[in-house]
């Protein structure tokens, strides 16, 4: 069994020995990848981050593997992307096949996560260049796009959802992206969001739509973007009518944008009828009238299907 003093000396030669002795330990039959520094960095990894290329292409070239973490868990690729070292990226690409874009890091995030971080547009666009998975997920189910809108970084989420993220991908809670914002109240994302097609009545594992949170959490503005956008209003068992009744009372939606969504709502007639009383529809008794005339209708050609 070898002590660590000569693996950590075989280290030593390899990151910074004569590259003659490197290539007479490899003859031998040195693996390459096996001896690292007490920070569990290869030579390669060494050599790149200290800036001798030459010495990182000739390791390269007797196949050592750019996808070995180091003790935190982070791969030299990963941790490129997170320095914005884009000309260390490219040399890696050019030296290598051998490069595994989805090995991620302890929290599950991949490099293509670690790009959008802090909004490294080319690294972004190099790593989905070369096949990075667009909609790789960290360990909580998070897309990289999640991540880019929490943090409203659009610009960064504008160049994913250009090359086909999934706008309406699901972490692991079945929350949306667009449920997920409704904490931040960041309107601006929830717009760019349903420019896109974010669907707004999409539900998570607790039957709550975006429309849903927004209520709950009284985010008026975007309780009524969302409506404006489709939203409907529903009674179940996460929003009984009750509730219903007091957080819309209590955040003074606008009255025309409920009764556009009673109307395709699918809560029963006399219920609508009874959350237009609570809702102070009495100024507004043309909406009844015009309420009262389209649920007729609707029952009227129901009876002709």
């Amino acid at each position: 069994m070898m002590s660590n003093y000569n693996k950590n000396n075989l280290f030593a030669k390899l990151a910074y020995g004569d590259l003659s002795e490197v290539q007479a330990l490899l003859k031998s039959g040195v693996n390459i990848d096996e001896h690292k520094n007490e920070r569990g960095e290869t030579a390669l990894y060494n050599t790149l981050f200290t800036g001798y290329m030459d010495r990182a292409a000739f390791l390269l070239k007797h196949k050592a593997s750019p996808n070995i973490p180091d003790n935190s868990g982070q791969t030299i690729l990963y941790l490129l992307v997170m320095n914005n070292s884009i000309d260390k990226m490219k040399f890696l690409f050019e030296n290598t096949t051998n490069i595994d874009l989805e090995i991620k890091s302890f929290c599950g995030h991949s490099p293509l996560h670690a790009a959008t971080f802090n909004e490294n547009i080319e690294a972004m666009e190099l790593l989905l260049k070369k096949g990075a998975d667009i909609n790789s997920k960290d360990s909580f189910g998070a897309s990289a796009l999640h991540g880019t809108i929490y943090n409203n970084k659009l610009k960064a989420a504008e160049l994913l959802l250009n090359h086909g993220a999934d706008v309406n991908a699901k972490d692991n809670y079945e929350d949306t992206i667009l449920h997920n914002i409704i904490g931040t109240n960041n309107i601006e994302a929830a717009k760019f969001l349903l420019q896109n097609g974010a669907d707004v009545n999409i539900e998570n594992n607790n039957n709550f739509t975006p429309l849903d949170r927004a209520i709950l959490g009284q985010h008026k503005e975007l309780a009524e973007l969302f409506l404006k956008s489709g939203a409907t209003i529903k009674i179940g068992n996460t929003m009984d009518f009750k509730i219903l009744s007091e957080k819309l009372l209590d955040m003074n939606i606008d009255k025309e944008l409920v009764f556009k969504s009673l109307l395709i709502s699918n809560i029963d007639d006399q219920t609508k009828f009874q959350l237009l009383s609570d809702f102070n529809f009495k100024a507004d008794i043309h909406h009844k009238i015009g309420l009262l005339l389209s649920l007729t209708l609707n029952c009227i050609f129901s009876a002709y299907k």
